[in-house]
């Protein structure tokens, strides 16, 4: 038994000297407010760097239209959506060298995809950006989320301001995965303002229910930048990690790769059949998670973070001519008829996250967030490096209501090697 054993010492972890968080910032000139793209580089350094434990760091205030007009956050029902700094963005890229590791489109409804799978029900450090999922209708009221999101832009004497930080484990599968110091490499953020705010932002249609209309908001940033660890090892680890970097060690990274793809649907269609344009020779597919929504892009009022079921009846992804799950799975939401689809995300919640607690009840899949998790790890030997098509069919019950929209999220194993050249780290094939 652990506590008879009284003269057990207590080990204390000394391997790291030093620990820091260093700041980097964009480009000069770099335009923070206006679609185009947002660069952050760190350049080939003497120093150890823990991307795993890095963050985005943002500044920003919640608008009126006009940009400089506040809000009186007391009575106008208005804040960002959740996650809403992640709907900044429209595209998201992680380069180490001259090559792109990790890149994927549509960040805002990836990430909240991934998250909603991924963390546990109670998560209060995730507030930190903007991380409160939503409840009851999704609308503004009678929604726990959007409070809490609306209490933090309505501290402070200036109403709208905020300032938040996005873990790069939240954005990228290579931080989440791969927890491991860098050295001598060069590391670039490249962050794609999106062309709109709209889908970072829920208000309500009008004052108290009143016929007096919200008005539009919009965001303003004011700030970004890239917050990364050096790390100074202790003269033991120092001689070791010099060693290694000296005889030229080889490294094999694996992590789950990110990609997303949107369709907008053919309303009044009751089937989909859909080949996902991704690229796949080099990865292996583990999960396809796939999720719809209607009439919510683009629109303050619409919601961004949640998800419609559409009467979905049936789904299968095929992996050439393999199709996941064999069976039909026979749902018919108006009847309450959506249990195996409920099991699916939550065996994905079990395998990954480790959580047998759900954190999404099933009366919250049904209304707010029915996604659609197809587990495609396990593959037959034929399938195994060769996967050259992927595709998604779907069948509903009634027709696909106009404005709808698809997204796919594929999660992929990659792997990516790094070899070291005698005094620092490259990316080798």
């Amino acid at each position: 038994m652990e506590y008879l054993q009284w003269r057990d010492r207590l080990e204390i972890d000394e391997s790291v000297k030093r620990f820091e968080y260093q700041e980097y910032e964009p480009y000069t000139g770099a335009d923070l407010n206006n679609p185009g793209d947002i660069r952050i580089n760190i350049q080939n350094q003497d120093e150890f760097l823990l991307p795993s434990r890095s963050y985005l760091y943002i500044e920003g205030a919640l608008l009126k239209a006009d940009k400089k007009s506040r809000f009186n956050l007391k009575e106008d029902k208005i804040s960002l959506v959740n996650n809403g700094l992640m709907y900044l963005f429209s595209r998201v890229d992680y380069q180490l060298g001259n090559e792109t590791i990790e890149g994927y489109s549509n960040p805002g409804h990836a990430s909240t995809m991934k998250g909603l799978l991924t963390y546990p029900k109670q998560y209060p450090e995730g507030m930190s950006f903007m991380w409160c999922p939503d409840s009851g209708t999704g609308k503004t009221e009678d929604n726990y989320g959007f409070t809490q999101r609306r209490d933090i832009l309505n501290d402070g004497s200036e109403q709208g301001n905020f300032c938040g930080i996005i873990p790069l484990s939240h954005m990228f599968g290579f931080c989440e995965n791969y927890d491991k110091v860098m050295y001598g490499i060069r590391h670039q953020l490249i962050l794609r303002r999106a062309s709109t705010n709209a889908n970072a932002i829920l208000k309500s249609d009008a004052k108290n229910g009143g016929d007096d209309k919200v008005p539009d908001g919009e965001i303003v940033l004011t700030k970004i930048s890239w917050r990364i660890p050096h790390l100074k090892p202790s003269d033991d680890y120092l001689v070791k990690l010099s060693h290694d970097i000296q005889s030229r060690v080889k490294l094999d990274i694996n992590y789950l790769n990110r990609q997303c793809e949107r369709i907008e649907m053919d309303n009044g269609h009751t089937q989909l059949d859909w080949r996902l344009n991704i690229t796949a020779e080099a990865e292996e597919p583990r999960y396809i998670i796939l999720g719809f929504q209607t009439d919510k892009e683009d629109k303050q009022t619409g919601n961004s973070t949640t998800f419609n079921h559409c009467s979905l009846n049936n789904a299968n992804v095929f992996l050439n001519s393999e199709r996941y799950p064999e069976m039909d799975l026979q749902l018919d939401f108006y009847r309450n008829i959506y249990t195996t689809a409920y099991k699916m995300l939550c065996d994905y919640m079990d395998t990954l996250a480790g959580d047998k607690r759900c954190a999404i009840t099933m009366g919250e899949y049904r209304y707010l967030y029915p996604l659609f998790v197809f587990d495609v790890s396990r593959q037959s030997e034929k399938l195994k490096n060769a996967v050259t098509d992927i595709r998604i069919r779907a069948s509903f019950k009634k027709n696909i209501p106009n404005k709808t929209v698809a997204y796919a999220l594929i999660l992929s194993e990659r792997m990516i090697k790094l070899e070291s050249d005698g005094s620092k780290l490259n990316i080798v094939y």
